[in-house]
């Protein structure tokens, strides 16, 4: 799965974004909570799906835009939408602002988000909402009152990782914790989490904590830089990015701590390598990358004029040393994440 580019789009059929209907008051609005009738008369093909990308540095976004693009074809296949468009934003938060309003001035149908920041899109946000363009945010979580929001448990699911995590601790030493993309609610619901278990466990230190965005290399670099101040580090508290970890504690010749595992591949691999040749043992939890498959059908649904609730939740993907083995054949360059059909999302978000 490489780097995308900073733009992607797919125009099926030789079909011009310019001028399409999606962008002129055929969606219903989100402060309905619902979808509406006029949504029904939208041409089917005449319906463009964007996603608009924050932040394009670490391989949960890559998956998640693989999971958009891979869902975004089935719907076209089914006649569902003509075409998709990808936006990653490689320089935050005032590239993505641009994206978006070159977006509304293309009349797209629907565009799905995953925000650089919490609040920052607000303004562009209202702009497509006065466009009639219905907004979809996933993953990072937005504050506008104008988006249909796919939800994920970070605090709850956050809390439960960093209890089982200090159940492998026994209760006390050292910990680092890996935080994710400064600013997003996201992180801020994660660090929540976080010290509402810690509460409970006053014998565990936090010595250290950085951003390292979800990425193996800024983990590696920012945790390389740390580890010669630290004291004996028990545990490190990762999401996707803990290959990092593993990395920046070999180049440093420190033991091996516990790390939670952020479900890729990779680490996934290292992880059952580690526990056959010296019983290793730790817990993996990250969010769904697959949120980018729902959040296209979600717009698809709502299009099409079916009644979406404004919000739905995701809960984290989840793998323990019980489980572990039922992914020893997991593709390269791929996530511990069961995928995200359209009949699921009706089934287990919509109802």
């Amino acid at each position: 799965m490489g780097a995308f580019k900073s733009r992607t789009v797919a125009i099926v059929g030789g079909l011009a974004i310019t001028g399409l209907l999606g962008g002129c008051g055929l969606q219903p609005s989100p402060s309905s909570g619902g979808g509406g009738s006029q949504a029904s008369s939208a041409k089917k093909s005449n319906i463009v799906v964007a996603l608009s990308n924050g932040y394009d540095g670490n391989a949960w976004r890559h998956q998640m835009v693989t999971d958009f693009i891979s869902a975004a074809k089935q719907a076209k296949h089914q006649g569902l939408i003509s075409s998709y468009i990808v936006d990653n934003s490689t320089n935050g938060l005032q590239q993505q602002i641009q994206q978006m309003d070159s977006l509304i001035l293309q009349h797209v149908s629907a565009i799905c988000i995953d925000s650089a920041s919490a609040s920052g899109l607000n303004g562009v946000i209202a702009k497509a909402h006065q466009a009639g363009i219905p907004v979809i945010s996933l993953d990072t979580g937005v504050t506008s009152p104008y988006t249909y929001n796919i939800n994920t448990s970070f605090k709850q699911s956050a809390q439960t990782l960093m209890s089982q995590l200090a159940q492998l601790m026994h209760g006390q030493g050292n910990l680092v914790i890996l935080r994710t993309q400064a600013g997003t609610k996201s992180d801020q619901e994660l660090w929540a989490g976080y010290q509402a278990a810690l509460a409970k466990y006053p014998k565990i230190k936090v010595v250290g904590s950085i951003y390292g965005n979800a990425d193996t290399a800024t983990v590696e670099s920012g945790l390389g830089s740390l580890i010669p101040s630290l004291p004996k580090v028990k545990a490190v508290l990762s999401l996707a990015g803990s290959m990092g970890a593993v990395a920046a504690f070999k180049s440093a010749h420190q033991p091996m701590p516990i790390i939670t595992n952020g479900l890729t591949s990779a680490s996934i691999h290292w992880w059952i390598q580690q526990h056959q040749k010296n019983g290793y043992t730790t817990v993996g939890m990250d969010s769904r990358p697959s949120e980018g498959a729902a959040a296209l059908w979600m717009a698809s649904d709502i299009l099409h004029g079916q009644k979406v609730p404004k919000n739905v939740t995701m809960g984290f993907a989840e793998v323990t040393q019980q489980t572990l083995y039922k992914y020893k054949n997991l593709p390269p360059n791929t996530f511990a994440d069961p995928q995200v059909t359209h009949a699921w999302v009706q089934h287990y978000l919509l109802k």
